[in-house]
């Protein structure tokens, strides 16, 4: 609890105005109003207007001293009779400051003395350093005298009572008071240079800090440069609750999108389809920034730097913000869709917080290790931290790593104190008390180590930022994608989890059942963030695990139904990615591996290659062995390969019932080519039955120098993540031992998740 003392005399507006941005930046702040107000007194009621009524009985006292029931100021001005008035407040430093001195007998421990005519901008509680009596000496020119007067900034400062007590310090100094006479740097602004001068004579070193980082100053009230209208209305951004954005037939809007530039850090990404139950604000020190599709916050925050600036932000979303809930995301996301399914995952699940588990390490020491290596992050940081973190009783090997470029936070006490702690301890645990870098290891500690019990997070997968169907992350400054990474097992709060991205899916399934050919396999472990979908001709086809979409596809055979489904799987995935295999092989696991080895390589089709031929003649001859074909069916096949001018020395043959196919036009372009070379190329004049040698021959004799393939083995198929099955059975295939993998008439390397 944080104790601040407020001076009032006559402006209740500016009383009222410097309580609410108090307590819109340090929310748990005790306020104490010692009022000696002789027209205007300050009442309570005066905040009703602010929204703060719930809070008045137990954060707020009002010292009444509006009839010398404390002190009485005539009797006390009657002590100086050689000391002048100030022409407009009669004494009204001088007064300030004795108010204080009595004061500090209400509070020994200390307390934050705040003036009426200051707007908190941020957390009060980062300059909270109780070795120090005052916040900075400056040098200033009073309007009155224009003479440079070193003091101490009066308006916005820590009083350490048992400090000054024990150095015989006192607030309020008779001999020290206002002297109105000719203009000199001996004349002293009472407390201000008393304090400095008392404090430095007694050996106790004064912090200095930039204040205006942490408060707007009226400027003067006494000499009213402005009005107290004007100037509450310019600041209103300070103290006034934020007020969301309302749709156009009156509606309060249901979520806030937030984000933030500084400088030139990043390029602005325009919003591709908006969503009218959000508001979408782009936070911004440079006033010239323009977008079509945010709403720029103009709030330059003068005196940080740019990563001050967005932590600022990060750590502060309901400054801005007026909805229940903020998705806060850095400004390299891009967004392409509504965002509305995770809001609505975050009020049916309760939840309070959504994270995005980091893909790639789940401990603290892991991850400064990185930045150290990769990032010239300083070592001695990175040890200092660790080490408060070790002498706070944080268990290093805990896992649990959150990334901090998206989250969603809710509005709401818990949320308020985890911002608030990871925002001081941003800077208190850094050695040079400077705010630090990196911060998602610090928002990861006090999670993991002060929230664990208390927050109800829903984690996500880097897939939800990176799947481009929801949103996009960019490359910094730029325009190019940044791909997810390769995944751990995701870890939080020390235990695996399974993590959500969204209601809609990354990635598609699919599969297909005609006929009786093959039965349903259901599938052990679903993926949340993938569709299912098994085509069929059946409509009294059921499942437990997938999602059936009946396409009877009249007139066609049961092969022909296969092969249109097979080469045709965008007709039934609206992602961008489908991984397409045949409904003999059932789904154990997650096949996100595939997904996220597809997006970091970029690669447009991940491929089976053949465990034992390499050939088409060695795949036709097989076919033969098998006497799945006949003798004439293989010579007039491979004599009709040749004709096409196919070396029938090529090596690289890819088997068709697993792969992954990317939507884009070089993959269309191969399964209308292998689809239409199937029909017509058996001799009898019907859909050939083999089509992973066409699809090899469309590839290699087409495509080779244009496609990019992810090879991968056929025990991709008989592992944690799949089973390949016997046909129409649940007996699992004995895979055969692979010879030497071959691609494109090479050697190659397969990959394996």
């Amino acid at each position: 609890m944080i104790n601040v003392l407020i001076v009032h005399y006559n402006t209740p507006e500016l009383t009222a105005a410097a309580i609410s941005s108090l307590w819109k930046h340090t929310p748990n702040a005790y306020v104490t109003v010692f009022d000696n107000s002789d027209e205007r007194p300050f009442s309570p009621n005066g905040l009703d207007m602010l929204n703060v009524v719930n809070r008045k009985n137990e954060l707020l006292t009002v010292v009444d001293n509006t009839h010398g029931q404390i002190v009485d100021w005539n009797q006390w001005l009657s002590l100086f009779p050689n000391k002048m008035p100030c022409q407009e407040n009669n004494y009204g430093s001088a007064k300030h400051c004795y108010s204080v001195e009595v004061m500090m007998n209400m509070f020994p421990d200390g307390f934050v003395l705040m003036d009426s005519d200051v707007l908190i901008k941020r957390d009060i509680r980062d300059i909270i350093d109780p070795s120090v009596a005052w916040c900075g000496g400056v040098h200033i020119n009073t309007k009155r005298f224009g003479v440079s007067i070193k003091r101490i900034i009066p308006f916005l400062c820590w009083i350490n009572t048992p400090l000054l007590r024990q150095h015989n310090i006192r607030y309020f100094n008779p001999d020290k008071m206002w002297k109105l006479h000719t203009a000199s740097p001996n004349c002293w602004y009472d407390t201000g240079a008393w304090l400095l001068e008392a404090c430095n004579n007694a050996g106790i070193a004064g912090k200095k800090i930039r204040i205006g980082d942490y408060a707007e100053h009226y400027g003067g009230g006494s000499w009213r440069q402005h009005t107290p209208e004007s100037w509450l209305d310019k600041f209103r951004s300070l103290w006034e609750p934020v007020k969301p954005t309302r749709k156009s037939d009156g509606t309060e809007v249901k979520y806030t999108v937030l984000s933030y530039i500084f400088g030139d850090y990043e390029q602005v990404h325009e919003v591709e389809e908006k969503d009218p139950e959000a508001d979408y604000i782009l936070v911004t020190d440079n006033p010239t920034l323009r977008s079509d599709t945010w709403r720029i916050v103009l709030d330059e925050m003068p005196g940080l730097d740019a990563i001050e600036k967005m932590y600022e932000v990060r750590y502060h979303p309901f400054r801005y913000a007026g909805t229940e809930f903020v998705v806060r995301l850095d400004g390299a996301i891009g967004i392409n869709k509504p965002l509305l399914p995770i809001i609505k995952k975050m009020e049916r699940g309760g939840y309070d917080r959504l994270l995005m588990i980091h893909p790639r390490r789940n401990t603290l020491p892991n991850e400064y290790g990185v930045w150290v290596r990769r990032r010239n992050y300083p070592k001695a940081h990175a040890d200092h931290i660790l080490s408060k973190m070790q002498q706070a009783g944080y268990d290093l090997h805990y896992c649990g790593l959150f990334q901090s470029c998206f989250e969603v936070v809710r509005n709401n006490e818990v949320n308020n104190e985890l911002n608030s702690m990871t925002f001081r301890l941003l800077r208190d645990f850094t050695p040079d008390r400077h705010i630090d870098r990196i911060d998602q290891t610090l928002l990861s500690y006090v999670v993991n180590h002060h929230f664990a019990e208390r927050i109800k997070v829903l984690p996500v997968s880097e897939s939800i930022v990176t799947d481009g169907y929801l949103m996009t992350w960019y490359k910094h400054n730029s325009f190019s994608l940044n791909y997810s990474r390769q995944t751990i097992a995701p870890m939080m709060f020390d235990k695996p989890c399974i993590t959500w991205a969204h209601d809609v899916p990354c990635y598609t399934v699919l599969t297909y059942i005609f006929g009786d050919y093959e039965q349903v396999h259901e599938i052990e472990e679903k993926d949340p963030n993938a569709d299912y979908v098994l085509v069929t001709d059946n409509p009294s086809l059921h499942s437990d695990t997938w999602r059936i979409v009946l396409d009877e596809l009249p007139e066609l055979s049961v092969m022909e139904k296969c092969y249109d489904v097979r080469y045709h799987p965008f007709r039934y995935a609206e992602t961008e990615l489908c991984v397409r295999l045949d409904s003999s092989i059932g789904i154990n696991g997650s096949l996100r591996p595939f997904i996220e080895k597809m997006q970091d390589g970029q690669y447009d089709r991940c491929l089976m290659v053949h465990p034992s031929h390499r050939t088409m003649q060695e795949e036709y001859d097989a076919w033969v062995g098998y006497r799945r074909y006949s003798q004439e069916y293989a010579d007039h096949a491979l004599a009709t390969l040749q004709r096409m001018g196919y070396d029938m020395q090529y090596q690289g043959l890819f088997q068709a019932c697993f792969e992954v196919v990317r939507n884009n036009k070089i993959n269309n372009e191969i399964n209308e080519q292998t689809f239409q070379l199937l029909h017509g190329f058996a001799p009898d004049g019907e859909i050939e039955r083999i089509d992973q040698t066409l699809l090899s021959f469309v590839i290699n004799q087409h495509f080779a120098e244009r496609l990019k393939v992810l090879p991968v083995p056929e025990r991709v198929v008989g592992s944690d993540l799949m089973t390949w099955y016997w046909h129409n059975s649940d007996h699992a295939k004995r895979l055969r031992k692979p010879i030497a993998p071959i691609m494109f008439n090479k050697p190659c390397e397969t990959w394996m998740p």
